[in-house]
Order: structure tokens, then C-alpha cells, then sequence
């Protein structure tokens, strides 16, 4: 999938009572991306989550958004993007990263405009007393109009939570709060696919959770008559040549999996064909052997 990538910033203030969204003061007319937050002071331990949304009046189908934290004072536990805009990520979306830079770099069949999109939520957890800042180091939107139009640039500010002993925390709970998840993820998408750059087959896959989110997808390939071992893959993953059927693994932040089997019918085909027409050459040549025998 190739994307151009489009520029766009925000202006953030926090509402320092219940839900606090961070405020815009960009042109209207242009794409503004957003934290959004329900706690603005929380005790060491206590989690919360954040989420990152976009307003824009013109269709975007890609973002590439960079967030840092402050990994000394707060840790990102999980990545959701069960209800994200974006269905097709660049890189590993759904564990969190190394480091203090959160990348998130995807494109959606559907063009998405209007207020409120959600790109991804971000759930910590306070580790000790202190500010904890977060700021969009950048903030680049792709508009659905198929000549990479680039919107303009504007600096980006900070959400900033407050970790302190003590605490009360009052917060608006987003939609769906933080019920118990036994439900697996639903594997919506498995198929083949022909690479649009090269001549190869690619495993196209999407996963989604409603509850939880996606934690991580996994795939292995049965080439001749075993698997291989599973590995981390993110969409889509290129094909081995001998393989004839590959499994997708989706896992969601509460521990529940769900699996696909897909079959590649023209590579069974090429295998097995090959095999039968051996076999049946044998067959023939023993009954022949047997009659001569007699």
C-alpha cells in the first residue's frame, strides 16, 4: 500500500475537570489531531488512559504520528486500536515500544471525516510522583484526494498529567469503561493477495477486539507436511514460495487468542499434483511388474 503521508499539527489546553480534551486553535479547515484524557492528577500505581483523536473536514486514509512520554514518571502498558480509523498499521501498532517515541503509521480502506476519529488508545501506569508530559513530536495526515496534498504545519503542545500520593482521581470513564474481557479477537480478514510491487504472494490479514484491543498478531506457513514456528508479523507478510497453507494468531491485551487457517489452492496444486502423478506411475508400473511376473 503506498501512501503519501500529509502534514497537519494541533494546539492543546487541558480542561483540568473531568474529561479533559485537549483544545484546538488550528484553521478549521484544516486536519487537527488531539490528546484526550480522563484524568489530569492520579497516585503512584493508578492507570490511566489516553486517546488520540482527530477532527477533519476532508477525507484523510493515512496518518504517521509520533507521541513521546515520560517514561521515568509514567509506563505504557498497552496499544488499543480495536476502534481505531485505521485499519492497516505500519510496524507493530499494538505492543508497546521500546524507548519513549510511540509511532503510529497506517492507512484505512475507508477515508475517514468528521470529529472525533479515534487513531489509537494509550493506557499507562504512574511509577512515581511527578509531571508526566506528552507531546506530538509529529503529526502527518494523508487526504483521501489522491495527489499527497499536504496541509499546513502548525507546533504542537502537551497533555500533562500530574502524579502525586494522595490523588483522588475524577475522571469521566470513556465509553465501555474497563469491563473483564473474555471475549477473543475476530480475525475479519485472511487471504491471499499478489504484491503489488513485485511478483509474490502476500499473506493480507486484520484482526480487531472491541474490548481489549490487539495486543499482537502472529503467522506460521505449512510447507510440505509441517509447520513452522509461529512469529510475530504485522500486515501484510510475504509468503514463502513452498508454502501451500498459513495460520494467523491474534491475541488481545486480556489473553484470549483466536486462530485462521488459510489454504493456498494454487500452491497445493504444484506440491501434491507433482506427488499423485509419482504415486500413480508407481502403482502403475508394480501392477505391470505383478502381470509379467504371473
Amino acid at each position: 500500500m503506498k501512501n503519501q503521508l500529509l502534514t497537519t499539527v494541533l494546539s492543546i489546553s487541558i480542561l483540568s475537570i473531568g474529561l479533559l480534551t485537549a483544545s484546538l486553535s488550528a484553521d478549521e479547515n484544516n486536519p487537527q489531531v488531539y490528546f484526550q484524557a480522563a484524568v489530569n492528577k492520579i497516585p503512584p500505581s493508578g492507570e490511566f488512559t489516553v486517546k488520540v483523536l482527530v477532527n477533519t473536514p476532508q477525507p484523510i486514509n493515512a496518518v504517521d504520528i509520533g507521541v513521546s512520554y515520560s517514561p521515568e514518571i509514567i509506563e505504557l502498558i498497552s496499544l488499543n486500536n480495536s476502534k481505531s480509523i485505521i485499519d492497516f498499521w505500519s510496524g507493530d501498532s499494538q505492543s508497546p515500544p521500546r524507548g519513549s517515541v510511540i509511532n503510529l503509521q497506517g492507512g484505512s480502506v475507508k477515508p475517514f471525516s468528521g470529529n472525533g476519529g479515534e487513531i489509537i488508545t494509550l493506557k499507562f501506569r504512574a511509577k512515581k510522583e511527578g509531571q508526566a508530559n506528552l507531546t506530538f513530536i509529529k503529526a502527518n495526515l494523508y487526504y483521501a484526494d489522491g495527489k499527497g496534498t499536504q496541509a499546513p504545519t502548525e507546533p504542537a503542545g502537551s497533555l500533562k498529567i500530574t502524579i502525586v500520593e494522595g490523588a483522588k482521581i475524577e475522571a469521566v470513564a470513556f465509553e465501555g469503561g474497563e469491563a473483564e474481557d473474555r471475549t477473543p479477537p475476530i480475525i475479519e480478514t485472511a487471504k491471499v493477495a499478489s504484491s503489488p510491487i513485485e511478483k509474490s504472494r502476500l499473506a493480507v490479514f486484520h484482526a480487531v477486539d472491541n474490548e481489549s484491543g490487539i495486543k499482537n498478531t502472529e503467522i506460521r506457513f505449512r510447507q510440505w507436511f509441517s509447520w513452522s514456528d509461529w512469529q510475530a508479523a504485522t500486515n501484510p507478510v510475504r509468503l514463502p514460495n513452498t508454502a501451500w497453507a498459513f495460520q494467523v494468531k491474534a491475541s488481545d491485551n486480556a489473553g484470549n487468542a483466536a486462530e485462521k487457517t488459510v489454504y493456498i489452492p494454487q500452491s497445493v496444486l504444484n506440491i501434491f499434483l507433482p506427488l499423485l502423478l509419482v504415486l500413480l506411475i508407481a502403482i502403475i508400473l508394480i501392477s505391470i511388474l505383478k502381470r509379467r511376473k504371473k
